[in-house]
This record gives C-alpha cells, sequence and structure tokens, in this order.
C-alpha cells in the first residue's frame, strides 16, 4: 500500500504493521524512522522562495501558510521564517490558511479593507497564491508591479494563470516512482530496515515576481 499524505497516520502505521502488509508512506506528516518514507525538503523550499523575494528587494513579506495539519505546511512556514531572520527582516504577517484559492482571496481581501499590503506574498500553495493574485486584480492592482506572489507545489494551472506563477516545483514523478521502487523492494523482501528519502524541491521562476522599485 501506498499512502500519500495520511492524516491519522499513527493509526494507519499501527494497523498496517499488525496486519504484515508492505507499505510506504509519501509526504507523511511525522519524521518516523520506523517506516519507508518518500518526503521533499518543504524547509529548503519555504527557504528558497523567501530568499527569491528578500534578493529581489523585498522587505514586507508576507506568508500564508496551509493548515497546521500538515508537515509540509509547517515546515514550508519554518523555511520562511528562517530567511527573513537571516536577513533581518520582520514578516508583514504570517496568515494560517487553507490549500484553497478562496482561502488566498478571503486574506488578501481582508489587507484590502484594512489598507495594509505587503510587498510581496510567499503562499504555501498554488491554489492560494492564485486566491491572492485574484484579489488583487478584482482591485486594480498589478502584479507583480504592485505585489510579487510565489506559490508552492508548480501545478498545472501555475503556467497557465496570467501572469504566470513563480513557484517551487516537488518532484511529483520522482516521488511516485521511488515510492513504487520502495514498495515493490519491501514486497519482494530486498529490503531489511526502513528508508526515508528526501528528495529537493526546484524554484521556478516566471512572471509573478519583480525587483521591489
Amino acid at each position: 500500500m501506498i499512502l500519500l499524505s495520511p492524516v491519522r497516520e499513527n493509526e494507519f502505521v499501527l494497523e498496517l504493521k499488525k496486519k504484515g502488509i508492505p507499505f510506504v508512506m509519501l509526504d507523511n506528516q511525522h519524521r518516523n524512522p520506523s517506516v519507508t518514507s518518500v518526503m521533499v525538503d518543504n524547509f529548503k523550499g519555504g527557504y528558497e522562495a523567501t530568499k527569491h523575494l528578500i534578493d529581489l528587494g523585498h522587505k514586507d513579506i508576507a506568508h500564508i501558510s496551509g493548515t497546521d495539519l500538515f508537515l509540509s505546511s509547517r515546515e514550508r512556514e519554518r523555511g520562511f521564517l528562517f530567511a527573513m531572520e537571516e536577513a533581518g527582516l520582520t514578516p508583514f504577517a504570517v496568515e494560517r490558511g487553507r490549500f484553497e484559492v478562496v482561502s488566498g482571496y478571503e486574506i488578501a481581501s481582508k489587507w484590502l479593507a484594512e489598507g495594509k499590503l505587503p510587498s510581496a506574498v510567499f503562499a504555501s500553495d498554488d491554489h492560494i497564491a492564485l486566491g491572492v493574485m485574484d484579489a488583487l486584480k478584482n482591485s486594480g492592482l498589478r502584479v507583480p508591479q504592485d505585489v510579487s506572489i510565489v506559490g508552492y507545489d508548480d501545478q498545472l494551472l501555475a503556467s497557465q494563470f496570467r501572469p504566470k506563477l513563480t513557484t517551487v516545483r516537488q518532484p511529483a514523478r520522482l516521488i511516485g516512482r521511488h515510492g513504487v521502487e520502495l514498495l515493490l523492494d519491501a514486497i519482494n523482501g530486498e529490503t531489511k530496515k526502513n528508508v526515508t528519502l528526501q528528495l529537493e524541491p526546484q524554484l521556478i521562476v516566471r512572471d509573478s515576481t519583480a525587483r521591489k522599485e
């Protein structure tokens, strides 16, 4: 069995081990040396997304995270905070969102209603980023001229919307391939100990970020 982003992780692990069912976890919520898993370095992804904005001269940078339930969300936020602290900057805001377009739209709309906007936003997911972009454009603001935006995942939508979204790509094909290979090894009894494989994300720079004037 392959478990993708399992939420009730401990329950699944206990049940599968009890029944002797070979399994691999992808994007699990805990670093667990007692299971075989494939993960992405989300801390690095969050750090590089934020560093990209800092290198463009942005100082008032906000982060919209996903739900705290997911390790990936917590790690992306940790990467953001580390990059900001390293640069001696205070975050404009750290908002708790959901991996949905409407979540980004609502949070950006709140900033607009308050009359306070960051110069850049790092969103923990492409859907959140597109929601922010939608709210800004509906208010007559331009991306990236007025606000730069970075997403995460490099989903298909990221390269289809205009402006095309700068984002952090997860190596989806590699995650799937390694997961299947590790599972087949477990089924065939070719592995005696559990493995945690951590893959590298990649910053994809497109049109939604620009130098702060």
